[in-house]
């Protein structure tokens, strides 16, 4: 399974509110992390539900918002933001795991779970990261 099947990019019709995100911006529909979730059940023989799917939509939506990594991934290749983001995804689930012990564990302590959960979420988050920046740069 390919991360372009994993998630969808939609084009909000309003604000979001309490957020800076406005109508007309682009992002993912992050219901498709139930398939991300799917896909570690099956090749990990996890039982994870939809409560860590929302842990899930939660870190991600954390490095959407951060503005360092943000910047990251404007000015590097995919490639070069991978590590920039795996680390930052490992303070996000050090500092999550009283939210979810279970998830910390294999991403602790499975490389092979931590590879496919950084190759799952690295696609989208580095094409919403840079959806809104212009040909010149910019951010719109």
């Amino acid at each position: 399974m390919t991360t372009a099947t994993l998630f969808q990019w939609v084009e909000l019709k309003q604000d979001v509110p309490n957020s800076p995100v406005k109508a007309g911006n682009k992002g993912v529909v992050l219901d498709h992390l139930s398939q991300l979730i799917n896909s570690l059940n099956e090749r990990f023989g996890t039982d994870f539900t939809l409560a860590d799917q929302l842990f899930f939509e939660k870190i991600t939506e954390t490095v959407i918002a951060n503005d360092s990594i943000k910047k990251a991934a404007q000015v590097n290749t995919k490639e070069n933001f991978a590590p920039v983001l795996e680390k930052h995804l490992e303070n996000l689930f050090i500092e999550r795991m009283d939210g979810n012990e279970k998830i910390f564990m294999e991403v602790m302590n499975n490389e092979e779970f931590r590879a496919m959960v950084l190759e799952k979420l690295l696609s989208s988050i580095y094409e919403t990261l840079n959806r809104n920046v212009d040909e010149t740069g910019n951010s719109n």
